[in-house]
C-alpha cells in the first residue's frame, strides 16, 4: 500500500506537524506583571471609557474657549412685493452684509463658563489616571491571586503525595485484619478534605483566569499564562501625606474648583451684559438705489427681573459647592484610613510569612518523623494525619501571606497615586 503523494511527503507525516503545531499554539503565552498591566491600560473597557470621558471633556473646553471669539456671519437677500403700499420702497430691493458680533466682554458668564468646563476638563484627566490605577490594582489582585491559588495546588498535590503513601502502607494492615479500621478511614477523610479543597481552588483559578484575561482583551478559552513572582520588595517608606498626591483627590479638588466656578458664573448673570455687533455690505430700497456702508452697534443688557431664577442658580450652585468639598474631605479622609490600614496589613503579611517561612523546615520534617513512626507502630493515625495537616497548613499560609503583602504594597502605590505598569517592576 503506496501512502507517499508525487512529492515524496507523506500525508502522515503532515498531519502529524499540524498536529504538533496546533500544540505549540495551543499553549498560553506567559506574561508578567507589567505586560498585563500595560495590556490593561490599553484594553480594559474601564480604561477606554475613562479616556473617551477625558477626551469629551476636553473637547468641551475647547468649545468654551472659541465661544470667547468674535462671530463672523454673511447676510444677504432680496424682497420683491406687490403690494401698492410696500412697492415704492421694498419691491426689487436687497441687501448683504458681513457682520461681526462680541458678547464675551469682562464680566460675561462665558468667561466663568470657560474657567469651569476647564476644572471639569482637569478632572476628567485625573480620573482617567486614577481609572487606569484602579484597574492596574485589579489586574494585581488577580495576578497574585492566580498564583497564590497555583502554589496552593502545587502544595496540596505534594501533601497529597504523601497521604497516598500513608494510605498505601494502611491498606496491607487492613486487609490482614491487624488495622483498626479508624486508620484507613482517616486517611480517607483527610483525602477527600484535600480533593475538596482542590475543587473550591481550580473553580477560584478559573474564574480568576477568565476574569483577568477579558480584562487584557484576550480570549479566555486559550489559557493565562503568568510568569511567577519571587521578589520580596520592602515596604517602601510612604507617608500619610503622599496621600494627597492621589489622583482621585485631584480629581475631586478639580470638581470642586468647578463648582466654584459655576457659582461666579450664576452669579454673572446679575452684572450688566456688553453686546457690540458691526456689519459692512450694501442695501438699498431698490436694486438701482444700492449704497455700501457700515453699521455698529453697542448694547448693555441687564437682568431687572427674572422671577427668582438667577437667585435659585446661585443657591443650586452653593450647594454643589459645598457638595464638592464634603466629597473632598471625606475622600481624604477615606484614602489616609484606608493607608494606614494598608501600611499595618503589609507589616502583619510579611511578619507572618517570615514566621511561617521558618516554620516550614520544621513541619516537614515533623511530618516525615511522624509518618515514619506511625509505620513502626510509635505514633497513632491521629498523630500522623495531623502532622500532615500542620505541614499542609504551613505550605498555604506562607503563600497566603506572601502575596497578600504584595497585596498591600500595591494598594499602598494606589492610595499614593504611584501605581501602574512603571510601579510594577519592583515585583519582578
Amino acid at each position: 500500500m503506496q501512502f507517499t503523494d508525487r512529492k515524496g511527503i507523506t500525508p502522515l507525516l503532515i498531519l502529524l506537524l499540524l498536529a504538533s503545531g496546533l500544540r505549540a499554539s495551543a499553549q498560553p503565552q506567559e506574561l508578567t506583571l507589567t505586560q498585563c498591566l500595560t495590556l490593561a491600560e490599553a484594553k480594559s473597557p474601564r480604561s477606554v471609557r475613562a479616556q473617551l470621558q477625558a477626551l469629551l471633556a476636553r473637547q468641551q473646553k475647547q468649545e468654551a474657549l472659541r465661544n470667547l471669539l468674535p462671530t463672523v456671519s454673511a447676510l444677504g437677500g432680496y424682497t420683491e412685493t406687490n403690494s401698492p403700499l410696500y412697492a415704492p420702497i421694498l419691491d426689487n430691493s436687497e441687501n448683504g452684509a458681513v457682520g461681526v458680533s462680541y458678547d464675551g466682554f469682562p464680566f460675561s458668564p462665558k468667561w466663568y463658563e470657560r474657567e469651569r468646563l476647564d476644572a471639569l476638563s482637569r478632572a476628567a484627566r485625573y480620573a482617567k489616571i486614577q481609572t487606569k490605577q484602579d484597574v492596574a490594582l485589579t489586574v494585581e489582585s488577580l495576578y497574585f491571586s492566580i498564583l497564590n491559588n497555583q502554589d496552593a495546588v502545587a502544595d496540596l498535590n505534594k501533601v497529597e503525595e504523601r497521604f497516598n503513601r500513608l494510605r498505601l502502607t494502611v491498606i496491607p494492615r487492613y486487609t490482614m485484619g491487624r488495622a483498626p479500621p479508624f486508620d484507613l478511614i482517616q486517611v480517607k477523610s483527610s483525602l477527600a478534605d484535600l480533593a475538596r479543597l482542590r475543587d473550591l481552588l481550580s473553580v477560584q483559578l478559573e474564574t480568576d483566569e477568565t476574569q483577568l484575561a477579558l480584562i487584557l482583551g484576550l480570549s479566555p478559552n486559550n489559557g493565562l499564562g503568568l510568569k511567577p513572582i519571587s521578589a520580596l520588595p520592602a515596604i517602601p517608606s510612604f507617608s500619610y501625606g503622599q496621600v494627597e498626591g492621589s489622583p482621585a483627590l485631584a480629581s475631586l479638588k478639580a470638581q470642586a474648583d468647578a463648582a466654584k466656578m459655576g457659582l461666579k458664573e450664576a452669579r454673572g448673570q446679575r452684572y450688566p451684559q456688553l453686546v457690540a455687533n458691526y456689519q459692512y455690505g450694501y442695501g438699498g430700497p431698490t436694486m438701482k438705489d444700492t449704497i455700501v456702508g457700515h453699521v455698529l452697534s453697542v448694547g448693555l443688557r441687564l437682568n431687572i427681573f427674572d422671577w427668582g431664577q438667577i437667585s435659585s442658580r446661585i443657591r443650586q450652585n452653593q450647594t454643589s459647592v459645598s457638595l464638592a468639598d464634603n466629597a473632598l474631605t471625606a475622600k481624604e479622609q477615606a484614602l489616609t484610613a484606608a493607608f494606614a490600614r494598608a501600611n499595618a496589613q503589609a507589616q502583619a503579611d510579611l511578619a507572618e510569612m517570615k514566621r511561617l517561612e521558618a516554620l516550614l523546615p520544621e513541619s516537614r520534617r515533623s511530618a516525615q518523623s511522624t509518618v515514619e513512626r506511625y509505620r513502626r507502630g510509635a505514633a497513632t493515625i491521629l498523630e500522623a494525619t495531623g502532622a500532615m495537616q500542620i505541614w499542609l497548613n504551613a505550605l498555604l499560609g506562607e503563600r497566603a501571606a506572601y502575596y497578600s503583602y504584595l497585596q498591600d504594597l500595591a494598594a499602598m502605590q494606589d492610595l499614593t497615586g504611584q501605581g501602574g505598569p512603571a510601579a510594577a517592576r519592583i515585583y519582578e
